[in-house]
C-alpha cells in the first residue's frame, strides 16, 4: 500500500497499477499520524498523541494557526494557567503564546482572570467551537447570497471588456461532455 500524507493509493494487480481508495478524514489523519511517528522514530507514541494530532488538524481547518492550536489544546488539558506555564508546557515562546491567546480570545474561546500580579487564562467550554463554526458558516452563507446577486454585474464587466481569445483549454472530464 502506498499511503503518504494525504495521497492515498492502493496497489491492485500488477505493480504500478493503482486505483483510488476512499478513506474517512479520521482514517487519513490517523494514518498520517502513524507515518509521522515512524518517520520521526518515535518510540513513546501513545493514543493520546494520535488524538492530539487529529485535534490539531481539525482546529487548523477552523482557522487556528499551528501555535494557536498548541496553546488552545494546552489550555484545555491544563485548565487555568499563566502565560509562563502555557509556554513551558506547550514549547511555544511566550511572545507567540500572547499572540495566540489574543487571537483565541478574540474568537471567544478563552477568558482570563487576574490573581495578584498574574493573568490566568482558561479555555471556554469546547461547545464554543461549534458556535464558532456555525458563525463562520452563516458568514459564508451571507457571502454566497451577496455573490449571487453581484454575479450579473461581474459577468457584465467581463463581457464589456475588449475582445476575448477564442481558444479555451479543457481537461479530460470536460472533453467528454463536449463530445457527447
Amino acid at each position: 500500500m502506498c499511503l503518504r500524507w494525504g495521497r492515498e493509493r492502493r496497489a491492485i494487480g500488477a505493480p504500478g497499477e493503482y486505483a483510488p481508495h476512499r478513506y474517512t478524514d479520521a482514517e487519513r489523519s490517523l494514518f498520517r499520524c502513524f507515518v509521522y511517528a515512524v518517520e520521526k522514530k518515535l518510540t513513546d507514541f501513545f493514543i493520546s498523541d494520535i488524538l492530539m494530532y487529529m485535534h490539531r488538524e481539525l482546529l487548523t481547518k477552523l482557522g487556528f494557526s499551528d501555535k494557536a492550536v498548541v496553546v488552545y489544546l494546552t489550555l484545555l488539558q491544563r485548565g487555568p494557567s499563566s502565560v509562563r506555564d502555557i509556554a513551558d508546557e506547550s514549547g511555544v515562546n511566550r511572545g507567540s503564546v500572547y499572540d495566540a491567546l489574543k487571537w483565541i480570545q478574540d474568537e471567544g474561546l478563552v477568558n482570563y482572570y487576574k490573581t495578584d500580579t498574574k493573568q490566568h487564562f482558561v479555555a471556554e467550554h469546547p461547545q464554543k467551537l461549534m458556535e464558532l463554526l456555525e458563525l463562520r458558516q452563516s458568514g459564508l452563507d451571507r457571502t454566497a447570497s451577496t455573490l449571487r446577486s453581484a454575479l450579473p454585474e461581474f459577468i457584465a464587466l467581463r463581457d464589456s471588456g475588449s475582445e476575448r481569445p477564442i481558444a479555451r483549454y479543457y481537461d479530460q472530464s470536460q472533453l467528454r461532455a463536449i463530445l457527447e
